[in-house]
């Protein structure tokens, strides 16, 4: 058993991840897509990734479903693209389950 889901069963809590992840550590900057059309750009905090996704910790609250581009070079264009599949809050931001988005070919 590994040392993370130690920790989550005495909090109470089941694993619910099929891939082990990574501690991941960094801001990035994000544009936030939602599905109603609205758009923003927010600053948000590297938690933990694995092949499947990212765990983000955000300062506004999203919906599952909306999409999130992560710009890790400044660059205009998203380095990494994912859709949220979960929010939940966390002390004074959002804690978010973000599973990657397929890329297309080209």
């Amino acid at each position: 058993m590994s040392a993370q889901n130690s920790k989550l069963q005495l909090a109470g809590l089941k694993e619910r991840r099929r891939l082990p992840r990574s501690v991941a550590g960094g801001r990035v900057l994000a544009t936030v897509s939602r599905k109603n059309g609205e758009v923003a750009v927010v600053g948000v905090q590297l938690l933990d990734s694995n092949a499947a996704g990212l765990g983000l910790l955000c300062p506004i609250a999203v919906e599952p479903g909306d999409l999130l581009g992560l710009h890790f070079d400044a660059t205009p264009l998203p380095s990494r693209m994912g859709r949220v599949v979960r929010c939940d809050a966390h002390g004074d931001g959002f804690r978010i389950g973000l599973v990657a988005a397929r890329r297309a070919a080209a």
